[in-house]
């Protein structure tokens, strides 16, 4: 879990499942998992990506409509927060980025950080952050492991944060086969 605000970065890396932060040097890739020939994606592989990446949106408000405790910290119900079309270019970049060069961090390899991902990716707001997880095959489990870490709730918990872009990409070989990324931004 990632949190910017001016001045301050909370950075927390769970090995295994979860962390956050990416944007693809490759400009031929188009955030789905490369074919076994090296080509892109066909179309339903995108479908189903983007299919993946909505379901979290759909569980992600479902669980601001009800608060959460993260960890010791109780949050009140929130607004629901929408897909902005910059965030879900950012994450999906990101995630298919860890996949394509089998790393998990929200650092990407070429040393940029999410919130310069993000900005990259045309998204412009002083109050950004960002979960990533890897190794979890569904939507639902990546949301229940992201809802059990204190760090990763409280991204998704904050009423603050009223846009979201999901991403999701898969490569088989690499170390965790599933990347996700959530990337969000506020007021």
């Amino acid at each position: 879990m990632c949190t910017r605000k001016p001045g301050l970065c909370l950075l927390v890396l769970i090995p295994l499942a979860l962390a956050g932060c990416g944007l693809l040097q490759d400009s031929n890739r188009d955030g789905g998992s490369l074919n076994p020939d090296g080509g892109l994606p066909d179309a339903g592989t995108t479908e189903a990506f983007a299919m993946l990446e909505d379901r979290v949106l759909v569980l992600v408000n479902q669980r601001r409509s009800q608060g959460a405790y993260c960890g010791s910290v109780s949050y009140p119900p929130a607004p629901p927060m929408s897909m902005n079309a910059s965030l879900r270019i950012a994450a999906r970049l990101h995630s298919q980025d860890m996949a394509n060069n089998d790393y998990f961090s929200h650092v990407s390899q070429d040393g940029r950080t999410f919130d310069q991902r993000i900005r990259n990716a045309g998204y412009a707001s002083s109050f950004l952050g960002e979960n990533i997880a890897a190794g979890l095959p569904t939507a639902e489990g990546t949301m229940d492991a992201w809802m059990n870490s204190p760090g990763h709730c409280s991204n998704i918990m904050d009423g603050r944060f009223r846009a979201i872009g999901v991403g999701y990409g898969y490569r088989s070989g690499s170390t965790y086969t599933h990347y996700w990324t959530q990337d969000f931004g506020g007021n």
